[in-house]
């Protein structure tokens, strides 16, 4: 009963638990929780894996539905567009925007970094005083 009220306040249905628990013969409980936590988390690993809502929210909190979520990852999957060989080619490297030697020696220099943040002490205790 302790599985169920978890996994209902996750927002899992949770109709084979509440079954084995009105079953007349005792189930293995061991084994239904392990199957039943096995298809939750391959319910959550097909939602990860989908791009889009699917069409029926629920079939992603259904534990019962794991083919039919299956299904659905295997038709999205079926219908993303396959990656030409443009598409694979390697990226030139990209050039520096100013040449070799251009660049601003202000910012490499330790002691005027240093003032910088003290002066953005100052600044900050004089807006507060």
């Amino acid at each position: 009963a302790r599985a169920i009220l978890s996994w209902e306040g996750e927002g899992f249905r949770t109709r084979r638990l509440e079954d084995a628990l009105d079953a007349e013969d005792a189930p293995n409980v061991d084994a239904l929780l392990d199957g039943f936590t096995a298809d939750v988390a391959r319910l959550r690993q097909i939602g990860r894996a989908l791009t889009a809502e699917p069409a029926d929210p629920g079939i992603l909190l259904d534990p019962d539905r794991v083919e039919e979520a299956e299904a659905l990852l295997t038709a999205a999957e079926s219908a993303r567009p396959r990656q030409t060989a443009a598409l694979l080619r390697p990226v030139r490297p990209v050039r520096p925007v100013r040449p070799e030697g251009t660049h601003d020696e202000w910012y490499r220099n330790t002691e005027k970094i240093a003032w910088g943040w003290l002066a953005l002490d100052d600044r900050i205790m004089e807006e507060k005083g």
